[in-house]
């Protein structure tokens, strides 16, 4: 049923996994060649072994130092579906355990899943696991974790960059991000959502609930607790986080939100948020300005939301520092709690040149505030982890 024999990982060291994966369509993954992507995911291309060539993403180079992967692929017309299931390996030769899960969890026959983990590192990976596939589009996600031997909170990254476009889900990949997350005690997952090109909202939302709804069946048996929850974001992925924690949705809620540059209120022009001529945020409503307040998450605050991280640079050129005092205050209106952190001089990437790449101590910082903020409200011990 599985397909192929269990490869020790010794032999799976010698090989390097050459041999790219068939190609599958996955939601909005645009790459650039290596070298013109920005310098701050420079690092995380030398350090993640992801394997590319799946759920859409271009064949990579091979990554040295990987100790054990194991991939599972399902035949087309498969009733049991085998894939990979998070756990800690029982020695240097023994790779992560099978589990058989039926065609019904939430996956379908053609799936590809892969666990790696890198050799020496304290992190393991399950990189393009498909999620949902609304209206033929297939959505998948990739999951960062300490592989802990109980279950814990599991942190939900949205990509939405740039503008709700095409983006990159491995931009959570960064140091600063998931793996910061893993290493703090979390499960950290990565998630792709339609861009604004593929649908119009709420299309974007439905994608991030299908995936907390996802998380929550569980079909992997990852070692997370369902009922806790977080979602974070940056920029437009803010944005679609901020959402989702206003959203009410008895199945699909989330404990904690933190956003980060996030827009809170697109009917209000500002920065690069234009509804006078076309742009990313009109192009998010299908062009039609009179949907962009029920895209706004101000206009979805409510009592009884869950509390929120709010992270903004003062100078932001892209979204305005009014935006996040503007659901901040609306927020804490109706008795929510809310914290609003701003970054003094900050532009949308948080630091005080503009053009410089997304990177540097400032997002680290930001990782170990955001880190203790989800271990606050998802009732993590303040000794788990590294933050």
């Amino acid at each position: 049923m599985f397909g192929r024999a269990e490869v020790c990982p010794r032999v799976l060291r010698r090989r390097f996994l050459r041999r790219s994966a068939p190609q599958r369509t996955c939601s909005t993954r645009s790459h650039p060649p290596p070298a013109q992507r920005r310098a701050s995911l420079s690092g995380y291309r030398r350090t993640v072994p992801a394997i590319a060539g799946t759920c859409g993403l271009p064949p990579a180079v091979d990554y040295p130092g990987l100790a054990r992967s194991l991939v599972a692929t399902v035949p087309p017309g498969a009733v049991d579906v085998p894939h990979v299931r998070l756990d800690r390996a029982g020695g240097d030769c023994v790779p992560p355990r099978v589990h058989d899960l039926r065609s019904g969890s939430g996956c379908w026959p053609g799936a590809t899943v892969r666990f790696v983990s890198e050799f020496g590192s304290d992190l393991g990976y399950l990189l393009d696991v498909p999620y949902a596939r609304p209206g033929g589009v297939e959505l998948c996600l990739d999951v960062v974790s300490s592989l802990p031997s109980a279950a814990v909170p599991v942190v939900v990254r949205v990509d939405g960059c740039p503008g709700w476009g095409p983006g990159d889900r491995r931009a959570a990949m960064a140091p600063f991000v998931n793996p910061a997350m893993a290493r703090a005690g979390f499960v950290a997952v990565g998630i792709s959502v339609r861009e604004s090109g593929q649908a119009v909202f709420p299309a974007q939302l439905d994608d991030v609930q299908a995936a907390v709804r996802w998380l929550r069946r569980n079909p992997l048996g990852l070692p997370i607790d369902p009922g806790r929850i977080g979602i974070w974001g940056q920029s437009a992925g803010g944005h679609l986080a901020a959402m989702a924690g206003l959203s009410g949705s008895a199945d699909a809620g989330v404990q904690a939100v933190v956003t980060i540059g996030g827009p809170s209120d697109l009917t209000r022009q500002g920065g690069e948020m234009r509804i006078d001529r076309p742009s990313p945020v009109t192009a998010l409503v299908g062009g039609d300005t009179s949907r962009l307040r029920a895209a706004s998450p101000v206009a979805h605050v409510r009592a009884g939301a869950p509390p929120y991280l709010i992270i903004h640079g003062t100078s932001d050129e892209t979204v305005p520092y009014e935006q996040a005092e503007l659901l901040h205050h609306a927020l804490r209106a109706v008795g929510t709690d809310s914290r609003l952190l701003p970054i003094a001089g900050g532009h949308h990437n948080l630091l005080p040149d503009p053009d410089a790449p997304y990177d540097g101590q400032v997002w680290y910082d930001v990782a170990d505030e955001v880190a203790r903020f989800f271990k606050h409200q998802l009732g993590v011990e303040s000794g788990t982890g590294d933050s």
